[in-house]
């Protein structure tokens, strides 16, 4: 592609560190992240500076050639983390510029480019981090000074990787190299092209999958002129000499300068399969028709020039698809890369509110076969993007210059915000609140019966919990919650009035009891009276009656009886216990033909119900089959209300009509009685 470069370009340079906003969409398979934790010590100095994440163990520069921060996730909540503080053997030395952890996060590697040293530190307990190595490189012939050695570090299974960026090589000044140590031999393999290039600052990034070590020449220059930047490419296994690229010159728009600076390709490097992916982050590109036009600050700001790229390369180093570029107004598209589960990440910085963001996008949606647009280019597909919401931070969201600054491991993501103080900001899948779902009940007086709601357990395991349900805000004992996590019952009050009741989950907690942040949707327990019955005790050659009033589901109905004589009330008993005893007046005793008839009325809790003096039920309570308390019932309304009015109502209608034809009978039994008696 043709070289293009201008004066504007210099001042385009100068914008490097600026940010993107997106609309919040979410990736189809990665999940919907949220800030979990700031790592941000007080007495930070470029904290975060450098970071590693390796499942339950972050590390995270805290001072910037003092010490290193280890936060191990010691308990079950998202914050419970523990800060083990590392302090420098030796100060001065630039401690903390690189770090990386182990594949299980049980030893971490720490850089001291000053010292030409890299720090050991092996986990022995949780909070305990003793140092139990110091490598320093061997003697080599190319090479008597190693400058800068440990600023770039990476570790795959059991081989660890160290950048020397500055070495003069051969007598090239600068030309930089990388180490590979064999941490379970001990032997050391020095990675040094066999044309060393003059102040390519070669291991400045550096990285490695399995036998493949990628290592950058961010300084490399076109025709040793324009730095454009490279990156090697060595086979461990093979042991041929490695492969190398500049940056691929597939789009002809693309603003250099003959000064210093360049796209500085290879500042991120980021193996996935068979293919790397490099970042070049400084690399400016344009859509105007000349560069005097395009390579300019206005275009920048209006959205046609962009800041950033990312190569996707295949083993050859031979560049598959177009290059991605960042949505318009973003800046510094790619310092950072990283990939985790799929899902490919990319620091960024928005033109417009200056923050640093790092915006997301699953693999799958990236087509490495398209040649993209008439320049080569894709714009990136990012489904999400994280920021921080601490205002001191965001500006340096994500925008470490080396590369370092994105580390995910499983669900999370954490990434630098390295300034004055600094900090390093880890994201975790987005809290789904649980919620629970309570059916309406219907219950008779006294019944027995349980509440249930229905769980929704969010992105919280419920099972082995419990739930706490209120009835009229009364909280009710903590109920289990089963190892389905999907439905919970607890016994509704005994003996709640006749009413409408409101009822609520008024707390989930997990399995160690602990909170759960929940959605509760009400409902209503609706207690309706209860059936009596009265029976008559046999009184026929008494002068008293007595009986008893009792209520379903073992309830004692109160009030009093009223006793009728022809369908006419001529007295009350009150009911002791559910007992009654009333004494017949002599006028009704000498009577032959009377017929009593007990009547009770009912309570608040109670129907009303009737017998005979012969015990036989002439007008019992209307015989209603208890809704089931398992199925969702809707609560009546007035139409409804009306209609049980009008149906007890009914009832009573039908219950003196017994009484009618009961007292009939009745007068007929003791006037038959009282003849044969007398004869």
């Amino acid at each position: 592609m043709p070289r293009l470069w201008n004066i504007s370009a210099c001042s385009l340079l100068a914008l490097g560190l600026v940010a993107a906003s997106v609309s919040p969409a979410h990736a189809a398979g990665a999940p919907d992240y949220e800030e979990a934790v700031s790592f941000a010590p007080p007495d930070g100095k470029n904290a975060g500076y450098a970071i590693d994440l390796a499942g339950d163990v972050a590390a995270s520069t805290r001072v910037r050639g003092t010490s290193v921060d280890v936060m191990e996730h010691v308990g079950p909540g998202r914050d419970d983390w523990l800060t083990t503080t590392i302090t420098a053997p030796v100060t001065g030395k630039g401690f903390g510029t690189a770090l990386t952890l182990d594949d299980d996060g049980d030893r971490l590697f720490v850089g001291s480019p000053q010292g030409a040293t890299v720090h050991v530190y092996e986990r022995a307990a949780a909070g305990k981090w003793p140092l139990t190595a110091t490598l320093t490189p061997p003697d080599i012939a190319q090479t008597s000074e190693f400058k800068n050695f440990g600023e770039a570090l990476a570790y795959d299974d059991e081989r660890l990787v160290i950048g020397v960026p500055n070495a003069d090589v051969n007598g090239r000044f600068a030309a930089g190299f990388a180490f590979v140590v064999d941490l379970s031999s001990g032997e050391w393999d020095a990675l040094i092209p066999p044309e060393p290039i003059v102040s390519s600052i070669t291991g400045q990034s550096v990285a490695i999958d399995g036998d493949r070590v990628a290592v950058s020449a961010v300084q490399n220059r076109f025709n040793g002129g324009v730095q454009i930047g490279g990156v090697y490419l060595w086979d461990l296994a093979s042991g041929d000499d490695p492969l190398f690229t500049s940056q691929p010159d597939t789009d002809p728009k693309v603003c250099l300068t003959s000064g210093s600076g360049g796209p500085a390709f290879g500042m991120s490097l980021e193996f996935e399969g068979e293919l790397l992916y490099v970042g070049s982050p400084i690399e400016i590109d344009y859509a105007a028709d000349q560069p005097e036009v395009g390579c300019t600050i206005a275009e920048v700001e209006a959205g046609r020039t962009t800041q950033g790229a990312v190569y996707v390369l295949d083993a050859q180093l031979q560049q598959v698809g177009a290059k991605i570029v960042p949505a318009t107004k973003t800046l510094s598209f790619g310092y950072s890369i990283e990939i985790e589960g799929g899902t490919l990440f990319i620091s960024g910085k928005d033109l417009a509110t200056g923050e640093g963001e790092v915006q997301l996008a699953e693999l799958s949606t990236i087509d490495t076969t398209s040649a993209g647009d008439e320049n080569n280019r894709m714009t990136f597909p990012h489904a999400q993007t994280l920021r921080t919401a601490d205002a001191t931070s965001a500006p340096g969201l994500g925008q470490q210059i080396y590369g370092q600054g994105i580390h995910a491991s499983g669900d999370r993501v954490l990434v630098n915000a390295s300034r004055t103080v600094g900090a390093a900001h880890l994201f975790a899948p987005a809290v789904i609140p649980a919620a629970a779902s309570i059916d309406a009940h219907e219950i008779e007086y006294g019944q027995s019966a349980e509440l249930t709601a229905r769980l929704t357990p969010g992105t919280v395991d419920l099972a082995g919990g419990s739930a706490t349900f209120s009835v009229d805000g009364d909280k009710l004992p903590g109920a289990p919650i089963g190892s389905d996590a999907t439905l919970v019952r607890a016994p509704a009050p005994a003996l709640l009035p006749v009413g409408e009741y409101a009822i609520h989950v008024t707390n989930l907690r997990d399995r160690l009891d602990r909170d759960v942040e929940a959605t509760s949707t009400a409902s209503i327990l609706t207690v309706v009276a209860a059936p009596t019955r009265v029976r008559v005790d046999d009184t026929a050659a008494g002068d008293s009656l007595s009986g008893t009033v009792s209520g379903a589901h073992g309830t004692v109905p109160t009030g009093e009886v009223t006793i009728d004589v022809d369908g006419e009330p001529v007295g009350t008993a009150a009911l002791d216990d559910g007992r009654f005893t009333w004494d017949v007046p002599e006028t009704l005793r000498a009577r032959d033909d009377v017929a009593f008839a007990i009547r009770y009325t009912g309570d608040r809790n109670h129907l009303a119900s009737a017998a005979d003096i012969t015990g036989n039920d002439t007008a019992p309570s209307p015989d209603r089959t208890p809704a089931d308390p398992a199925t969702p019932l809707t609560p009546a309304g007035d139409t409804d209300l009306a209609a049980s009015g009008a149906e007890i109502s009914m009832g009573l209608a039908v219950a003196s009509a017994l009484l009618l034809v009961g007292g009939v009978l009745a007068a007929r039994a003791i006037a038959r009685r009282r003849q044969e008696r007398d004869a």
